[in-house]
């Protein structure tokens, strides 16, 4: 998916940069806030989108912060209508997905086209964290979960499979899948990952992937697990769908466009999601609105 997701974005970006005259604000599960690296409040939505060039994954942390992926690094809100680059350090970094260590949150980890990464002071300074990847990886999408006193995180590499890296150490095939990965997510109610592939979307189960029923779903865009209630959430070209109680039903409230990346939100925040006009949209009490 984040194929089609940097393609459709990388040119809804730039129709967004060159054409609008409307300015508008832009994953991975919730973990505290994070300081900014560089002064917040530098750079307006435009110059995000001018500088990043293609939006890859969006997240919301628990103070309402919005934090962006893009070809040029890490972008984050300011909460004065500006936004800043998280970390000059990774501006020449693809950035397709990150996790921020809820139990240490100076220990951050980045992934994306041939880079992985990880920073224990706050996004000051970064090291390579590519042992036992493959070569140059294709990382689309990284996430991770506390569990038994460790930290698991996973990390899926297109044609390859999903990578599983403990407590920072090195990495090893945790399942193969050699299909295009366009991203995954971990709910922890279920302790189940879901992975969202060229071919639809799947859930680990005993060792191999399980794919879920969609109805009247062809395309899965985004993925998003709400560690709040379980809920699992796909966007698609049918719209955004919902799983609840094991049943998969569409949201009721309707985007005001096809959403292709989503997040989970935080506080009275359901959602948040990226259009294909590279416009950030979030969902509260039950109607999407555009963030401007």
């Amino acid at each position: 998916m984040k194929g089609l997701i940097r393609f459709c974005i990388g040119l809804v970006v730039l129709a967004a940069v060159t054409g609008c005259s409307e300015t508008a604000e832009p994953g991975n599960h919730h973990a505290p806030p994070v300081s900014s690296a560089t002064v917040p409040g530098d750079l307006t939505y435009q110059d995000v989108l001018q500088k990043g060039e293609a939006v890859h994954s969006l997240a919301m942390t628990d103070d309402a912060t919005i934090w962006v992926g893009t070809t040029a690094g890490l972008y984050r809100s300011t909460g004065s209508g500006l936004w800043a680059s998280f970390s000059p350090q990774i501006e020449s970094d693809d950035v397709t997905g990150w996790y921020i260590d809820p139990a240490d949150p100076q220990h951050i980890y980045i992934g994306g086209s041939g880079t992985m990464k990880v920073s224990v002071d706050g996004g000051k300074s970064w090291k390579p964290m590519t042992d036992g990847l493959p070569d140059a990886p294709d990382i689309r999408s990284i996430t991770g979960v506390r569990k038994d006193g460790e930290l698991r995180l996973y990390a899926a590499v297109s044609g390859e499979g999903v990578y599983l890296s403990r407590n920072g150490g090195k990495w090893e095939k945790w399942q193969s899948l050699d299909q295009e990965i366009y991203m995954i997510d971990y709910d922890p109610a279920e302790e189940r990952m879901y992975v969202a592939t060229q071919y639809g979307l799947f859930h680990d189960e005993q060792d191999r992937w399980e794919q879920e029923q969609l109805p009247d779903a062809e395309q899965v865009y985004s993925l998003a697990a709400d560690d709040r209630d379980g809920t699992i959430y796909v966007a698609t070209e049918q719209g955004v769908l919902q799983k609840r109680d094991g049943a998969w039903t569409p949201l009721e409230a309707k985007a005001p466009e096809r959403l292709v990346v989503i997040a989970q939100g935080a506080g009275d925040t359901q959602l948040v999601g990226i259009g294909e006009s590279a416009y950030l949209y979030a969902l509260q009490d039950g109607k999407w609105t555009k963030r401007e």
